[in-house]
C-alpha cells in the first residue's frame, strides 16, 4: 500500500504504524520458517533465495521499511546468504527496462512541471453548453488518456480538484461519480501503453529475462487497447445508469484555460515560439510534446515493422536492435535538459536561458519504483540461476490444476487482482509475472498471454481506499466511505478478471505473440 501519509487520518496513521512494526517482526520469522521448511533436494542458494524473497515480500507489503530501502537491502542480504556474487546480484539494476522507466519518468516530470498535462486535459473537456452525462464522460476519458503516459497519482491530483469544484454546482452524486471515474479510469488508462504503469514494464522484463522474448511496445498497446476500451465503456455505462434522466441536464462545460504566451528573447527562443502559436502551447510545453511524440514514434517503429513483416522476421529484429526503447527514452529525456524554454533572472539580476527540465525538477521522480524494478529483476535473475524458478513453476502448475494457456492467464489475473488491492502494482507484478512465465513453460504453452494478463491486472487496484495513492487522495475528500468504494469497485475487479485474460490471450494470438 504505497500511500502518502498526507492523506491518512490520525486513526489510519496509528494503524499504519502498527502494521509497519508488525512487518518488521514477521519478515525475519517468515524468512527463517521458509528456509527451514525447504525440501532437502533444493540447493542451498535456491533455499536462501526463497527465504529472502519471502522476507522481502513481507517488508514490501507492510512497508515496514521504505520500498527503496528494502529494494536495495534485499540484494545485499542475498550476497551475505551466498545466493550470488555482488556483481551478479546488482547487475540487473542496469537492465534496459529500468532505463526505459527512468527516461519515461523524466518525460512525465517535465510534462507535470510545465503543466502540459493540464493543457491536454483542458483540450479534452467539452466547450460551451453540454450535458451532465457528457461532462462526467469527459472527466473519465481525460483521466484515462492522461494515465496512459503519466503516473496515476499525478492525473488524480490534476482531475480531482476539477470534480470537487464542479460538485458545488451539480451536487454530491456528481462528485462521487466523478471521483470514481477518476479512480477507475486512471487505473484502466495506465494499461494502454507499456510506460503507463511500472507493472507493465515488469511484465515485459519478465518475458525478456525468463523466456528470451522481446515484445514490441506497439504490440503491448495493440493487446491492451480492447481491454481498456471495454473497461472504460463499462464505467461510462454504469455512470449513465446511475445518473438516469438527470444525466441529460444541460450544464456549462467550458473548463479550458488559456495557455500563456511569452515573447521570445533570443534567436533560438524566437524560432521555438512559432510552434506554440499553432498548437496553443507555450515553448516548454511544445518541446515536451514534440519530444514525447518522437519517442512514441521510435518506440512503436519496431512494432510497425513487426506487424508488416512478422514478429520474428529479420527486418523486425534489425529495427528492434537499432532502436532500444530504453536508449530512446533516455536520449529523449536528455533533449529536455538542453532545449531552451525561456529566460529566467538569477540571484545577481542577470538573465539566463532556462531549460525545459532542470535536474532539480527531474530529481522529483519516484525513485522508489526505479529501485523496486531493479530489485525485482535481480531476484528474478537469481531464481533462474539457482533453479528456484523451475521448482516454483512446477509447484504452481500442480497447485492450480490448470492445463491451458487461457486457464493459466485467468489464474494469474485473479491472483494479481487480489494481491494488488493490498500491495503496490509493481510488487504484485514482480511476484506474479515471473511465476506466470515459468508456469507456462511447465505447461509447454506460450507465456506471453499469462504474463501480460498478470501485468495488466496488477494495475487494477480500485477496491479499497488505500489500494493506491489515487484511491487515498479520493478518500481524503471524505465524500466516499470505505464500504461505498469497495461495493462499487467490485464491478471493476470482476470485469477486469474476465476481460483481461480472455482478451490478452486472444490478442496475443492475433498479433503473432506466440
Amino acid at each position: 500500500m504505497a500511500v502518502s501519509e498526507v492523506f491518512l487520518s490520525p486513526e489510519e496513521l496509528r494503524l499504519a504504524s502498527r502494521w509497519r512494526r508488525l512487518g518488521l517482526l514477521i519478515a525475519p520469522l517468515m524468512a527463517v520458517a521458509i528456509w527451514l521448511l525447504c525440501p532437502d533436494n533444493m540447493s542451498q542458494p535456491a533455499a536462501a533465495l526463497l527465504a529472502l524473497i519471502a522476507g522481502t515480500l513481507v517488508l514490501w507489503l507492510t512497508e515496514a521499511l521504505p520500498l527503496g530501502v528494502t529494494a536495495l537491502a534485499a540484494p545485499g542480504v542475498g550476497v551475505l546468504l551466498g545466493v550470488a556474487t555482488p556483481e551478479a546480484m546488482f547487475a540487473p539494476f542496469a537492465h534496459p527496462v529500468v532505463f526505459l522507466f527512468l527516461g519515461a519518468a523524466f518525460l512525465h516530470q517535465a510534462a507535470k512541471w510545465r503543466r502540459l498535462d493540464r493543457a491536454v486535459a483542458a483540450a479534452l473537456f467539452p466547450r460551451g453548453r453540454t450535458s451532465l452525462r457528457k461532462l462526467v464522460g469527459a472527466i473519465s476519458l481525460a483521466s484515462a488518456a492522461l494515465s496512459a503516459f503519466s503516473p496515476n497519482r499525478s492525473v488524480a491530483a490534476l482531475m480531482l480538484p476539477v470534480v470537487d469544484r464542479e460538485a458545488q454546482r451539480f451536487g454530491l452524486r456528481f462528485e462521487r461519480l466523478g471521483m470514481l471515474g477518476v479512480a477507475w479510469c486512471t487505473s484502466f488508462g495506465g494499461l494502454l501503453t507499456a510506460v503507463g504503469a511500472p507493472a507493465n514494464l515488469v511484465a515485459l522484463a519478465a518475458l525478456s529475462q525468463y523466456d528470451g522474448r522481446e515484445v514490441p511496445l506497439l504490440h503491448w498497446t495493440l493487446v491492451a487497447l480492447p481491454v481498456v476500451a471495454a473497461l472504460v465503456a463499462l464505467w461510462l455505462t454504469l455512470a449513465r445508469v446511475v445518473l438516469g434522466p438527470d444525466g441529460l441536464q444541460e450544464v456549462h462545460g467550458d473548463l479550458r484555460t488559456e495557455a500563456p504566451r511569452r515573447p521570445p528573447t533570443t534567436a533560438a527562443l524566437r524560432l521555438a515560439d512559432t510552434v506554440p502559436v499553432l498548437w496553443g502551447l507555450d515553448r516548454g510545453q511544445a518541446v515536451i510534446a514534440v519530444v514525447t511524440l518522437g519517442c512514441l514514434a521510435l518506440w512503436w517503429a519496431p512494432g510497425v515493422v513487426a506487424v508488416v513483416a512478422g514478429v520474428h522476421s529479420d527486418a523486425a529484429q534489425t529495427v528492434a536492435a537499432a532502436l532500444p526503447p530504453g536508449v530512446v527514452a533516455l536520449l529523449g529525456a536528455a533533449l529536455l535538459f538542453a532545449a531552451p524554454a525561456g529566460q529566467k533572472r538569477n540571484p545577481l539580476g542577470k538573465q539566463r536561458t532556462e531549460p525545459v527540465l532542470s535536474w532539480a525538477q527531474a530529481a522529483g521522480i519516484d525513485w522508489d519504483v526505479v529501485l523496486l524494478l531493479g530489485c525485482g529483476l535481480a531476484l528474478g535473475h537469481q531464481s533462474i540461476d539457482t533453479g528456484l524458478s523451475r521448482w516454483l513453476g512446477h509447484l504452481a502448475v500442480k497447485g492450480f490444476g490448470v492445463e491451458s494457456q487461457l486457464g493459466l492467464a485467468a489464474v494469474m489475473a485473479g491472483l494479481a487482482l487480489a494481491m494488488t488491492q493490498v500491495a503496490s502494482d509493481t510488487v504484485t507484478a514482480a511476484v506474479l509475472c515471473p511465476l506466470a512465465v515459468v508456469s507456462a513453460q511447465q505447461l509447454n504453452v506460450s507465456p506471453v498471454g499469462p504474463c501480460l494478463s498478470a501485468g495488466m491486472a496488477s494495475s487494477v487496484a480500485v477496491l479499497f481506499p488505500l489500494s493506491t495513492e489515487t484511491s487515498a487522495i479520493i478518500h481524503a475528500y471524505r465524500k466516499l466511505t470505505w464500504r461505498q468504494m469497495a461495493q462499487r469497485g467490485v464491478f471493476a475487479v470482476v470485469a477486469a478478471g474476465v476481460l483481461i485474460p480472455v482478451v490478452a490471450v486472444a490478442m496475443c494470438a492475433l498479433v503473432g505473440l506466440q
